[in-house]
């Protein structure tokens, strides 16, 4: 059994407003020095879609939750030229991560702005209600290097299910 935790209203938060923006920026923080300065140390899970978070419906209709999958990722800029790679991960508690897909190479010999590199993914489908999370490791050393990311998926209504090898 698990006791409650006690919340304080003193406790030091940052709230910061909702921004529409482009793309996602994932800053690959977990880097350290290394020998040589090839360590892949893998940064913590960053949320692309939370749960419950992709629905389809709606316009006069209900919305309910669908399967989905995230078929291309495109890399818009990067801040360095490091070598990178990036795990695909999905739950629908927060608490148990399952990893998708392992090790897809992100990257380009260039750190200019508008790189626009498209990474095909191939994954198994993510259930409806579950959320989809990255993580992402280089070979740098810098803990503040960062990628600015973005993710399409495909729906899949409910009447569509999946054949027993998908």
């Amino acid at each position: 059994m698990t006791s409650a935790i006690p919340l304080s209203s003193t406790a030091t938060a940052i709230i910061s407003d909702f921004t529409r923006s482009a793309y996602s920026r994932y800053i690959l923080s977990g880097n350290v020095s290394g020998s040589g300065g090839a360590n892949s140390v893998r940064g913590p899970l960053h949320t692309i879609l939370p749960i419950n978070s992709v629905v389809i419906g709606g316009q006069g209709g209900e919305l309910y939750t669908t399967a989905y999958d995230c078929h291309l990722i495109t890399l818009c800029r990067q801040s360095d030229t490091s070598e990178k790679e990036l795990d695909l991960y999905i739950s629908n508690d927060e608490e148990t991560f399952t990893r998708i897909q392992r090790s897809t190479p992100v990257g380009s010999n260039t750190s200019a702005e508008s790189l626009h590199i498209h990474i095909q993914m191939r994954q198994a489908r993510v259930p409806a209600g579950y959320g989809l999370y990255i993580c992402m490791g280089s070979d740098g050393t810098s803990s503040n290097a960062y990628c600015d990311l973005k993710f399409t998926y495909h729906l899949y209504p409910v009447h569509l299910t999946p054949e027993p090898n998908d």
